[in-house]
């Protein structure tokens, strides 16, 4: 059993194709499919079943990929304490698509300082569950959680955010958000919203709350778009289509406003966490724990 088959297993498995993962090892496919080969003879059991023209783990692969994540891992830091200089640590951090745009660079501005040499593998997670699972599972090393975390984590609080309605400068409302006008929310219930088929922005806090964050049980919206993609969403929103319940901190730099609205009493407000496994011990992660 070799290393390298070890991280083309890993690698594999994460994309489930072992020609994207040939593409990103810069080595030829059956050079992985070989490695994974040796490794299922060597152990005995099937790691991979395939689905149409996909692959995905079997319960064996499941199994083998939480401890050789660990392994490797373990590998990466042994070789960072006795040579700092010389290798590079990859790190997969996993969380949802928002928090990972708006706290990526925190994260990686911090391993600079502390300059720790790394690459980052990003993941998207739907759920603080999802992510909990992958980091206790050891598929990524660190995750961003928007609740409280359970006992079995290393945790720091990264950062707290607050949404609002936005508008674009195409939008009727759009005048009214430039000179700070305060609107009625019946008057706001009037036009059309666009929202998310995901909670991609986190957990709700309250079981009420829609996959934004918005009260619909007790202000309801004319939800007229529904997708999973944040650009598309806010493109729509800067084209003056609809109006949108948003994180502050995404639409920086967009030419989108935020409404102020009367006749609300509900804030959302949500805390974003860093979480790492208790048992974990790598050096780098001293840069945040």
């Amino acid at each position: 059993m070799e290393t390298f088959e070890l991280r083309y297993f890993l690698v594999a498995a994460e994309l489930q194709s072992v020609n994207k993962a040939a593409i990103k090892l810069a080595v030829s496919a059956p050079a992985i499919s070989k490695a994974i080969k040796r490794l299922e003879e060597e152990l005995g059991v099937n790691l991979f079943e395939r689905v149409g023209r996909n692959i995905v783990l079997s319960p064996n692969g499941k199994h083998l990929q939480k401890h050789i994540s660990r392994i490797m891992g373990d590998l990466d830091d042994i070789k960072s304490k006795f040579k700092p200089t010389a290798h590079h640590i990859g790190i997969s951090l996993i969380g949802t698509e928002f928090g990972l745009s708006a706290f990526a660079n925190q994260i990686i501005e911090t391993l600079d300082s502390r300059k720790v040499k790394h690459s980052i593998n990003l993941k998207i997670g739907f759920s603080s569950k999802e992510v909990e699972r992958a980091v206790a599972d050891g598929e990524a090393h660190l995750g961003l959680t928007t609740r409280q975390p359970s006992s079995g984590f290393k945790k720091i609080k990264l950062g707290e955010y607050a949404s609002q309605v936005f508008v674009g400068d195409k939008h009727p409302l759009f005048k009214s958000a430039k000179k700070n006008h305060k609107i009625d929310i019946q008057t706001i219930l009037n036009y059309e919203f666009a929202s998310f088929s995901d909670a991609v922005f986190g957990d709700a806090e309250q079981a009420d709350q829609s996959v934004d964050g918005w009260r619909d049980d007790k202000f309801n919206r004319k939800v007229s778009l529904i997708s999973d993609n944040i650009g598309t969403v806010l493109g729509l929103i800067e084209a003056g289509r609809y109006l949108s319940y948003l994180p502050i901190p995404l639409v920086r730099g967009r030419n989108i406003l935020p409404l102020e609205i009367t006749g609300c009493p509900y804030k959302c407000s949500t805390q974003v966490f860093l979480i790492a496994n208790k048992s974990s011990e790598y050096g780098w992660l001293a840069s945040f724990f």
